[in-house]
């Protein structure tokens, strides 16, 4: 079940700017997912079944650690994916 590009985001509430990428990308061919940690058993194991090209986690200010422990996490069973970020904190905090 291979995705070219993975949202992951901690809580299941609407990110309008990952709903409106999403469906940009659909539109476009490209296949696009959404992990919610907070409704997954285990959201690594999810990433990895998924095996996305690409990982894109929006972060606020707060959900720096949770930032910084996932990616090395998703780093260490995905090495060769690729990892952005986006969000205010990921725009004040570069």
């Amino acid at each position: 079940m291979n995705k070219d590009i993975v949202f992951y985001q901690q809580y299941a509430v609407p990110y309008f700017s990952i709903l409106s990428l999403s469906a940009h990308l659909k539109h476009a061919g490209i296949s696009a997912g959404v992990v919610i940690e907070s409704l997954e058993d285990n959201p690594l194991e999810t990433l990895k079944k998924l095996n996305p090209k690409l990982i894109g986690i929006s972060v606020l200010s707060p959900e720096h650690n949770l930032l910084i422990k996932t990616s090395q996490k998703i780093k260490s069973i995905l090495p060769d994916t690729k990892i952005i970020v986006g969000g205010i904190h990921a725009i004040f905090y570069p």
